[in-house]
């Protein structure tokens, strides 16, 4: 009697891991795409990040190089790639990379007690504008877009990525 609903929630758990934990992969950009996907030019947006600052398509100019990580507060992947995005930040933010963490579920200030816990200190906040739009074609978090600074979308994957996974990425495509 005991094992059935601990079977049950068992089971459970594994759906929803494997559910949001879907292996990496990757997408071409929309010329090459057979569903005929677009770009969103520019991805128009203003949003307050978690601290309450302005965040704007306006501030990715200086980069060379966008990754727009998707995430939510409820999938563990989600988390536990925050260190390595730190790191990626760390390496690769003076090589002209900016990492936008959006929030695909609730309010930037959600994501106050990862942002602590992780100590992020890229811009974190949630999808407006054009990024919600774009969240809502998305089946999958983590999801990452790589853009550049005029919004053409680079690449696209799908589920979690190691310090090193994301490294060979951001080294092929930063110019």
């Amino acid at each position: 009697m005991t094992k059935k609903p601990v079977f049950i929630l068992t089971l459970a758990l594994i759906l929803v891991l494997v559910g949001c934990a879907k292996a990496p992969t990757t997408q071409p950009p929309a010329a090459e795409r057979p569903d005929g996907s677009e770009d969103l030019p520019g991805f128009v947006f203003a949003a307050k990040d978690a601290f309450g600052n302005e965040v704007s398509q306006n501030d990715w100019a200086e980069y060379d190089l966008i990754m727009l990580n998707f995430w939510a507060t409820w999938c563990p992947p989600c988390l536990a790639e925050l260190p390595d995005l730190q790191e990626l930040w760390q390496e690769y933010g003076p090589q002209g990379l900016l990492i936008l963490g959006v929030l695909a579920d609730g309010v930037a200030a959600d994501a106050l007690p990862y942002i602590e816990q992780h100590g992020l200190t890229y811009p974190v906040f949630a999808a407006t504008g054009d990024l919600k739009l774009r969240n809502r074609t998305m089946q999958y978090v983590p999801t990452t877009l790589f853009v550049t600074p005029d919004g053409q979308e680079l690449k696209e994957v799908v589920g979690a990525n190691s310090f090193d996974g994301w490294s060979k990425i951001i080294e092929e495509l930063l110019p």
